[in-house]
């Protein structure tokens, strides 16, 4: 499909993703209660990063009919800036509360860049050495402002993993920001503080600690058992006390200390026992991404999706690209209705997930 080579033709995905003069009577239906919460515990990502993007297209008509409530842009999502704009504006014409979330971590991990309005950032592994935490804290607000300035209002960062020699995916890109957890927690506050001031919520990740591993779970699953402990804990743990976190992302490695038998995201042990029960995290607990290789060389999407949900996560991302299904999620709601008809899941459980994303502070 060609690109529009016209403002009238940008004009058109928003109005079409508005829904234009049915876009009021539509939000003034009730859905069913279960379609809606289940619509907010997804995150769904797109391909292209244009408007005429079919699979932008078909994730608007998604989100303007309330089968979607979080967005997920990549990369790939991320083009000219006027492309950018319209892919936000339709997107959130189609859902007026819509959450847009993209990783803006600075270093190599930041899709929002210069022609978007957005300083780069230092990575992280450069600020301690750099700057103190009241000065990080400065930059990071005015990062923040920035940021919020494009539409988007959840940022996927910072990294609170330790510092580990060798690890390829931290460490090669200098995504942590010590090796000390009271660093760590130290320059993940002023982070946190500085998008929180123009209501960006942060997303600490990676739960429950990447840990000393030579694996990457975009290509397998990591095993952390011989190298992970409890320190990897202490950076939550001491921004869990001050009050500072909204959001934890946990991500797929294998912690057979924990669970010999699932993955950490899957996990009810690690998802509800450890960070819900033990940390007595009373926020947003989310996925990484369920189609990751880590993932899926062993289980399909339906499986992950729903092994995630019965885990204890409230928000679950998915990238739907490789293998992309263009109904995902109609067949997202039609997968917990099955699980809650057999008892694997439980309705008051997908209520409980869906008030607390909804609760998420974000700017709209």
């Amino acid at each position: 499909m060609p690109r529009f080579n016209s403002r009238i033709s940008r004009r058109a995905f928003i109005a079409s993703a508005a829904g234009v003069a049915t876009f009021a009577a539509r939000a003034a239906e009730p859905l069913p209660s279960l379609a809606s919460d289940v619509a907010s515990l997804l995150m769904v990502g797109f391909a292209g990063s244009t408007p005429d993007s079919p699979s932008a297209i078909r994730l608007a008509r998604h989100i303007r009919h309330g089968h979607v409530g979080s967005v997920l842009f990549v990369q790939d999502n991320v083009g000219s800036n006027r492309d950018l704009e319209d892919l936000v504006a339709g997107f959130k014409a189609a859902r007026p509360r819509l959450r847009l979330a993209i990783d803006h971590e600075g270093g190599l991990v930041q899709r929002l860049i210069p022609i978007h309005g957005c300083r780069r950032l230092p990575k992280a592994f450069d600020i301690p050495g750099s700057m103190s935490p009241s000065e990080a804290l400065d930059l990071y607000t005015q990062a923040g402002a920035e940021f919020a300035a494009t539409g988007f209002n959840i940022n996927l960062a910072p990294v609170v993993d330790i510092y580990a020699p060798g690890n390829p995916a931290i460490a090669k890109f200098g995504r942590a920001f010590s090796s000390d957890p009271n660093v760590i927690a130290g320059y993940a506050r002023a982070f946190v503080d500085g998008f929180r001031a123009s209501r960006i919520v942060c997303a600490l990740k990676h739960f429950p600690g990447y840990g000393n591993v030579m694996e990457d779970n975009h290509d397998e699953l990591p095993d952390i058992t011989k190298t992970w402990s409890a320190r990897d804990l202490e950076p939550y743990t001491a921004l869990l006390n001050n009050g500072r976190t909204d959001l934890i992302m946990g991500t797929h490695l294998k912690l057979t200390s924990l669970d010999p038998l699932l993955p950490t995201t899957l996990s009810r042990k690690v998802t509800t026992g450890l960070l819900r029960e033990k940390l007595r995290f009373a926020g947003v607990i989310m996925t990484d991404d369920i189609d990751m290789a880590a993932l899926a060389k062993n289980m399909d999407r339906k499986a992950a999706f729903i092994a995630a949900l019965a885990a204890g996560n409230d928000l679950i991302m998915a990238k739907n690209v490789t293998d992309h299904d263009p109904n995902f999620p109609l067949h997202a709601l039609k997968w917990v209705e099955e699980a809650i008809a057999g008892g694997i899941l439980s309705r008051e459980a997908i209520a409980a997930s869906a008030r607390r994303v909804e609760a998420l502070p974000v700017a709209i």
